[in-house]
């Protein structure tokens, strides 16, 4: 570091060993001038004197000129030296961050050629199996399974629309199952509500005398009852047999008589049988004493179509 110092010292002190010459040699010509005993003499002495002084002068007017063209040429080598300075360290700079962005990129590369590396001997290994099919052959599979694909979603489109239209007239037939119900049901209460009126107005009631029960082979007698009937026998004439009240005890006498007679127990037997309709309303139920009622059913649970899912 001294080196420098003193090489930077002798560049600033040289110039001035050269330059000072003159400034020495016009205080050297100036000192007689404050005394006046060194001057010469003579005129010839004293004229010669003027012009070596004048001489001098014009020789140290020289090195200050010089001096000044030096010291603004610097300058401008100077300017030049800082803007030469800046340009180089901005392309350093440029430099610095294209190296980054290379060493990156580099990097990148290299991690790139390295998975290229390992994929192709993965890729390698599995092409090498006879099980595993070509890039084509896979795209021919691809475009025929898209087709099936397609066809199963038109067969389906297909079949939504024939179930649509199979919903809607299975929700039509409903409607008119329903509607005969209501008609047929209506039918029957206009019916009965005409017997009835019917029996209403002749107020009669057919009455039977109760015979004993004829005994079978075993002792036991025989069971003559209302057969019970079911939702399929509605609107089917049924036998009902008629009970007489206990008022009767002549007719019951009179019966116990002819009892004796299986012949005319027979035939007794047979007039008690009256095939008349079966009573559906409840007021004609309890003139009959509860017997051989049947109830017309309700309408059939028939399901809704809006609510069944045919998809």
């Amino acid at each position: 570091m001294s080196g420098i110092l003193d090489e930077e010292e002798l560049i600033k002190t040289r110039p001035l060993l050269f330059e000072q010459r003159p400034y020495n040699r016009i205080l050297k010509r100036c000192t007689p001038l404050l005394k006046p005993e060194q001057l010469p003499a003579t005129s010839e002495g004293l004229s010669t004197y003027g012009e070596e002084l004048e001489l001098d002068f014009k020789a140290f007017e020289g090195v200050i000129a010089r001096i000044q063209l030096l010291r603004e040429t610097n300058k401008r080598e100077v300017e030049r030296y800082e803007k030469e300075k800046g340009d180089i360290l901005e392309t350093a700079a440029a430099a610095r961050e294209t190296l980054v962005t290379l060493r990156q990129t580099l990097h990148l590369s290299q991690r790139e050629k390295e998975n290229k590396l390992i994929y192709d001997a993965i890729a390698s290994d599995i092409l090498s199996k006879n099980t595993l099919k070509s890039r084509d052959e896979q795209n021919v599979n691809i475009e025929r399974l898209n087709k099936e694909i397609a066809e199963l979603e038109a067969e389906r489109d297909e079949y939504r629309q024939v179930w649509n239209a199979r919903r809607d007239q299975f929700g039509q037939i409903v409607d008119q199952l329903q509607k005969m119900w209501a008609q047929i049901k209506e039918d029957k209460d206009e019916q009965d509500r005409r017997e009835g009126m019917s029996e209403e107005e002749e107020g009669e009631e057919v009455e039977v005398p109760i015979i004993s029960r004829p005994f079978s082979r075993s002792n036991t007698p025989f069971n003559i009852s209302t057969p019970k009937l079911s939702a399929s026998h509605v609107a089917t004439p049924v036998p009902v047999i008629t009970h007489t009240s206990p008022d009767h005890d002549d007719e019951k006498e009179e019966g116990e008589a002819e009892e004796e007679e299986k012949e005319e127990g027979e035939a007794d037997e047979d007039e008690d049988m009256d095939f008349t309709d079966a009573p559906t309303d409840n007021n004609n139920a309890e003139k009959n004493g509860g017997a051989g009622v049947v109830a017309l059913p309700d309408v059939p649970n028939i399901p809704n179509s809006e609510k069944m899912d045919l998809t």
